[in-house]
């Protein structure tokens, strides 16, 4: 996962790679994928929303105290 800042906004890169071995691996892939599409997503999304959260959050105060 990465991000890129550019101006205005964030652009946020998610990948994830498998490498099957042999037709089981091939059938745990895609017997799996519709669940981890929905997870990576799901993730990705969770990712932006508290991203937003904390740039539109007034600056903590760090000073003594």
């Amino acid at each position: 996962m990465g991000g890129q800042g550019g101006g205005r906004g964030s652009l946020l890169v998610q990948t994830a790679y498998f490498e099957p071995k042999g037709l089981t691996g091939f059938l745990y892939w895609w017997a799996l994928y519709p669940i981890h599409r929905r997870i990576f997503s799901d993730l990705a999304r969770a990712i932006v929303r508290e991203a937003e959260a904390q740039a539109e959050a007034p600056p903590r105060g760090g000073g003594a105290g």
